[in-house]
């Protein structure tokens, strides 16, 4: 240990070394031992404890006790300070993270024993927190330690336990996979698609039952996903929750999909995002509000986060305010999406959040109306283009929202046109709201006042029986829209 502090020490640069004085200042015993450190020869313990403690009178065998209490926080002070080759790269490591670095450390300048037991410890933590990114790295550090020392006697435990551990990485990373699959399918094709994905995540979690860390994945992912889609049964979402506030309780340093900084803040603030939307679904619009709310609190306070925010946060703030009729304050967040994009420079996410404007006038309508309507729509028309060319399934439902806005605006023949294309009918039927085509069915012709005043009968019943928050708004546009039938 002295060496290796000494050989630390010695690589600081001279401004380093000076503010290191100026942090001990108050501590003379301190200050002789970088003393001692500044000279260019190796020296043991019985010499630094007659150096630091030249004018004690204790016995030797206390002065050496304080001296290794004096050692080890000095230690801890520069090992602070260095992280190896992940802090050169300015890479954010987590705690377990920068042991492992410093233990590398150690082994490059070969204190093999030093690095032994502390890498011995680093794994005993790993096992214990479910942190099997780091256990085959650290578990390869311990063997070469050993046959650094010709040490050979642990050796076939080591092996079985890194055996273990580069099994349990592959499970996780499958389910890493698995997961986002499973999120792709449901933004692209709905959740169904999504369930063979969530059911490998479930059977990799059972064949790993001594390690909750696949469980607490497999829940976590089954909620988030559960609560973002339509038609799931709440009863099920509520099962998912429960087990997931239970592991968190249980285990609560072992991660979900990923040992990386803020994980736990991150994973709170999903956990607030998917209440929201839980609640969502049973119509409690204020509750979900307010978990919306938690979870863009703890990306504003938490500095890791906000420049790790998505469209989709954007889109799902404003969905929320909507329904709860916050129209203002979802333009607001519209302009919010605007900046956060043009400082990214990420044109076509602009773009969506031009369309997300038009979406919140269209369902504020009469209440509020946009002064800018032709600008609005030419970002619109942009962003279709962008839509087309990707071949993405929201193709039809950006049409489908040009087609509203166009209603709005006094323009039925061209609301009509865009309302009755092929893409625009699959995607409100997609949508669970295939009224709206009979809408469109009905617009830009003399339609039948008792055409009319039925489809409104209609639309009213589907309205009164209505439960998901977002059906219930879109269903009270389309009950507007029926208005300008007239």
């Amino acid at each position: 240990m002295n060496n290796f502090i000494r050989e630390e020490y010695q690589r600081l640069p001279q401004v380093s070394r000076e503010q290191l004085r100026r942090q001990f200042t108050g501590s003379p015993k301190m200050l002789r031992l970088l003393d001692l450190l500044e000279q260019p020869k190796k020296f043991g313990t019985y010499e630094a404890v007659h150096h630091v403690y030249e004018e004690d009178t204790e016995a030797f065998e206390v002065l050496r006790n304080r001296y290794f209490k004096l050692r080890k926080k000095l230690a801890e002070v520069l090992e602070q300070g260095g992280g190896g080759e992940a802090a050169d790269a300015g890479v954010s490591l987590m705690p377990l993270e920068q042991e492992f670095y410093r233990c590398r450390t150690l082994v490059q300048n070969n204190h093999f024993q030093e690095a032994r037991r502390r890498l011995e410890k680093l794994v005993s933590e790993c096992w214990e927190r479910n942190i099997f990114e780091l256990l085959p790295d650290a578990l390869n550090q311990m063997l070469f330690c050993n046959f650094a020392m010709n040490i050979f006697r642990d050796n076939k435990r080591v092996y079985d336990q890194l055996a273990e551990a580069n099994s349990l990485l592959n499970s996780l990373n499958e389910q890493r996979l698995s997961a986002r699959r499973a999120y792709e399918e449901t933004l692209l094709s709905g959740y169904e698609k999504a369930r063979p994905f969530v059911a490998r995540l479930k059977t990799i979690a059972l064949q790993h039952k001594n390690y909750p860390r696949f469980e607490l994945y497999y829940q976590f992912t089954a909620f988030t996903l559960g609560t973002g889609s339509r038609g799931n049964d709440v009863r099920v979402l509520a099962r998912h929750w429960n087990r997931v506030q239970e592991l968190l309780k249980k285990y609560p340093d072992v991660p979900a999909a990923f040992y990386e900084p803020h994980s736990v803040e991150m994973m709170q603030s999903y956990l607030y995002t998917a209440q929201g939307f839980y609640a969502f679904q049973r119509g409690d619009v204020e509750e979900c509000h307010r978990c919306f709310m938690l979870s863009w609190d703890i990306h504003d306070r938490t500095p890791g986060l906000r420049i790790r925010r998505t469209d989709s946060q954007f889109v799902n703030r404003i969905a929320i305010e909507v329904a709860t009729g916050r129209f203002r304050e979802a333009l607001q967040t519209a302009e919010q999406m605007l900046e956060f994009f043009k400082d990214q420079r990420e044109e076509e996410k602009r773009l969506k959040a031009y369309a997300e404007m038009v979406q919140v006038y269209t369902y504020a309508w009469p209440q509020l109306k946009p002064h800018n309507a032709e600008f609005l729509l030419g970002k619109l028309d942009e962003y279709i283009k962008v839509q087309r060319r990707d071949n993405l399934p929201t193709y039809g439902l950006n049409i489908g929202l040009k087609a509203v806005f166009l209603l709005q605006l006094g323009e039925p023949a061209k609301a009509a046109r865009l309302g009755r294309m092929p893409e625009t009918r699959e995607g409100f039927e997609r949508t669970q709201v295939p009224v709206y085509n009979e809408i469109f069915d009905l617009a830009g012709k003399k339609a039948s006042p008792e055409k009319v005043e039925e489809l409104r009968k209609n639309i009213q019943q589907l309205y009164g029986k209505a439960k998901e928050a977002g059906l219930i708004y879109a269903l009270k546009r389309a009950l507007a829209l029926v208005d300008l039938l007239r």
